[in-house]
């Protein structure tokens, strides 16, 4: 039985071994840890879904260090192994936006051209429907370029959530 739960300070850990195999921007250790440091992600912004004892999904909600609540959802992954990413993914999205008392955004970085390549079409799809299926709805769209992922393509941003809240550059 898959649970959803936010993680407490000794268990980082869990999270930051976590590495996304799609090519879809994600939120590595090093920069976790150091905006943890400055309070722009914290435990209990930081959801993770588990299948026993093992991690099998993560959702990590970014916000300025001085806010009270998260602005965005920042990086969604489930393990391919669990069969059904998107309704896992949506169990993460919901449990934690019923603790958010404000609407979030929610923005998926990919490569330009991602539409004509299936792999990372089928990465974008599966989290806009559990972004949908969790409530999490809005207008999503491709945007400007937001920065080089490693392989130096530009990113792009496909957005769902609260078109009102300013979203921060990555």
């Amino acid at each position: 039985m898959i649970t959803y739960r936010t993680i407490v300070p000794a268990e980082l850990d869990r999270v930051t071994d976590w590495v996304v195999t799609e090519p879809v921007g994600w939120i590595r250790a090093d920069r976790y840890l150091a905006e943890l440091s400055e309070n722009m992600y914290r435990p209990e912004w930081t959801w993770i879904a588990e299948d026993g004892d093992r991690v099998v999904g993560r959702a990590l909600w970014w916000g300025r260090g001085d806010s009270a609540h998260p602005v965005a959802l920042d990086c969604l992954d489930v393990d391919p192994a669990v069969g059904e990413r998107t309704a896992v993914a949506a169990g993460l999205i919901a449990a934690a936006l019923a603790g958010f008392r404000q609407p979030v955004q929610y923005a998926i970085k990919v490569a330009g051209g991602w539409r004509d390549d299936p792999v990372t079409f089928a990465a974008v799809e599966w989290r806009r429907a559990a972004a949908r299926v969790a409530g999490l709805t809005g207008r999503w769209s491709g945007c400007s370029s937001s920065g080089r992922p490693p392989t130096g393509c530009p990113r792009r941003p496909v957005r769902c959530g609260s078109p009102r809240r300013p979203t921060r550059s990555s």
